[in-house]
């Protein structure tokens, strides 16, 4: 009887964890709560430099209260990059700074689209008497690209009868249907003369009409939505 008692006692008693069992467990807690940490930190992070990285990118919009915000426009596009990049290039030979200066020829491409049954033209080139920035930054120049730059005669490269573009109206674009041209021109530095910073460039597409619309320049497949360049 006193066997019986001691057998059924004992099947009854608890099983005790060993020790590497109990050295297991506590490892997953201690990586759980490392994960918990990090996870956290990391969360923070991002709502905090997310914020800075679109208070960054709408820096370099044309228009920094665009809605909704985009996240893929022309000054963030590679191609743009490259293009700017060779324009420096051919400008003042620096491609990283850029500028105008003797024995500058720069050459670019155009294209802009209209309607189907409207009627494309030759587009109008000049570089325009522009002072560049604003207040005392801009009283101090003195030199012009505008009186050392010679435009040749726009050439026509290609046209497309079926195109898909954006027409912007303000800050409202509306996509539409039509055809396109595609011209190619080039700006000079003529004769001797100091080095200037920035080239501004306006082209202008005039339509059959009295309105005027904007062409969209190219340099070696780079898009510029301006007209004004720099």
């Amino acid at each position: 009887m006193a066997n019986s008692i001691t057998a059924n006692h004992t099947d009854s008693s608890p099983i005790q964890p060993t020790m590497e069992q109990v050295a297991k467990f506590q490892a997953r807690r201690r990586w759980a709560k490392v994960a918990w940490v990090y996870s956290s930190l990391l969360l923070v992070a991002t709502v905090m430099l997310g914020t800075f990285v679109v208070a960054f990118l709408a820096s370099l919009k044309d228009d920094p209260l665009e809605q909704p915000f985009k996240f893929s426009f022309a000054q963030v596009q590679p191609s743009n990059w490259s293009a700017a990049y060779d324009l420096g290039k051919q400008g003042n030979n620096a491609p990283m700074f850029g500028g105008f200066a003797p024995g500058a020829d720069i050459n670019f491409t155009v294209t802009y689209a209209v309607e189907a049954g409207e009627e494309l033209v030759t587009p109008k080139i000049e570089v325009p008497r522009r002072r560049p920035g604003t207040g005392m930054a801009a009283a101090i120049v003195t030199d012009f690209a505008a009186d050392y730059a010679l435009v040749s005669e726009p050439v026509l490269v290609s046209s497309d009868q079926d195109v898909t573009y954006i027409e912007k109206r303000g800050r409202r674009e509306v996509e539409k249907q039509g055809h396109s041209q595609t011209w190619s021109f080039s700006i000079r530095y003529d004769g001797a003369g100091p080095e200037i910073a920035t080239l501004p460039l306006t082209v202008e597409a005039p339509r059959a009409g009295t309105d005027r619309q904007h062409a969209g320049a190219k340099q070696d497949g780079a898009s510029w939505p301006r007209s004004g360049m720099g």
